[in-house]
């Protein structure tokens, strides 16, 4: 009775089971799940992002402040300022988090910054890195009210307070430090080139670098240059010193070898690829002026027109100006300068810029130029 009671029982269930999901299969009905969302864990990580940081760089020994804001509404978005530029904005173009890291990049300056944000979200140590440098820079969190930084997108018309920069007063670098501290930060000129000054008397001169001087294999040549760098070396055949010094010019840069005897050049050191230039006699360039090698050559094409005062206020320029380089004229077809050529004897000037500036005011632009004497 039991057994069969209780198969009774189970029958009359599942009939009752089977009439009710008939029932519900034959009609509509609605149902509702929560799913995971895959992009939850990406929001979390950028909203940590979200916010004010600020951070130095040092730069040969003097400090760069940075501030930076991010913000994530949507769509994350960011900016940099300088600080000590009156909060110049620097543009950030692509922002990209990934966990914990952070990566921002400013392409209109040729910029990047790459950093971890730290466990307890106060810090993001990371690396700025510009037109090939990498300097260390490390970002920590502030209070909107202390960086003075508004919302990116923030009202209209509404700005915060913005703290007055805090300049630190130094002197004015020479330009030679100038200079050479950006060739050690950077690896080349911003500003201008140690040559600069030199320009004029510079071109006439051979031009630094493996590919002009691999056109004069075998030659003598002239350099005006600046050293940038310089190795001492000693002969394992000899024992004798000798050094490899790195020139560079407008053009690029060479290697010169100084020997005591040039004739000891093993050929090692003789690559044609990137032939080195082997030292025969320096000079300083604040010499070569005013050394009797140069002359300032004004060419004038026949039938030229010229103020009927023209010569005699180039003979009151160059005697105001007396130097070393004697001063010749060249008449050709066109200002060419193969034609007939007229050197005074007693007229010597100072090639300086200023000079020949004041003489191409009265022959013409491009009349006026420094050659080998």
């Amino acid at each position: 009775m039991k057994t069969r009671s209780t198969e009774a029982t189970n029958a009359a269930a599942m009939a009752f089971a089977t009439m009710a999901f008939a029932a519900l299969a034959s009609s509509p009905v609605a149902a509702s799940a929560q799913l995971p969302d895959p992009d939850a864990d990406a929001r979390a990580a950028a909203e940590r992002f979200a916010g004010s940081w600020a951070g130095a760089l040092e730069v040969v020994g003097w400090e760069v402040r940075l501030q930076a804001t991010v913000e994530d509404d949507g769509s994350l978005a960011a900016a940099f300022f300088s600080v000590d530029e009156d909060n110049a904005p620097i543009p950030v173009e692509k922002v990209e988090v990934n966990g914990a890291s952070l990566s921002l990049s400013m392409a209109t300056v040729g910029a990047t910054f790459e950093g971890v944000l730290s466990e307890d979200g106060t810090k993001i140590e990371g690396t700025f890195t510009q037109m090939g440098a990498a300097l260390g820079l490390t970002l920590e969190r502030q209070e909107e009210a202390e960086t003075g930084q508004a919302s990116l997108f923030g009202e209209a018309g509404g700005s915060a307070p913005r703290p007055s920069p805090r300049l630190p007063t130094v002197p004015e670098w020479a330009e030679r430090d100038r200079l050479a501290r950006e060739k050690e930060t950077l690896g080349f000129y911003i500003s201008g080139h140690p040559l600069d000054r030199w320009r004029n008397v510079a071109q006439v001169f051979d031009e630094a670098g493996p590919q002009a001087l691999k056109n004069k294999l075998g030659r003598a040549v002239e350099l005006a240059c600046v050293v940038t760098a310089v190795a001492r070396q000693v002969s394992r055949r000899d024992g004798s010193e000798w050094a490899k010094i790195t020139v560079e010019g407008f053009a690029g840069t060479a290697t010169v070898l100084a020997f005591r005897d040039a004739g000891k050049v093993s050929d090692r050191e003789r690559d044609e690829e990137d032939p080195p230039v082997f030292l025969d006699a320096a000079e300083p360039m604040d010499r070569v002026p005013e050394s009797g090698r140069l002359a300032v050559r004004v060419a004038l094409a026949t039938g030229v027109r010229l103020s009927d005062d023209a010569f005699s206020k180039a003979r009151e320029l160059v005697t105001s100006n007396p130097g070393g380089a004697p001063v010749e004229v060249v008449l050709a077809e066109g200002g060419a300068n193969g034609g007939a050529r007229l050197r005074s004897r007693s007229l010597k000037v100072s090639p300086k810029r200023k000079t020949l500036r004041a003489l191409e005011g009265l022959f013409g632009q491009g009349t006026v130029e420094v050659v080998r004497a």
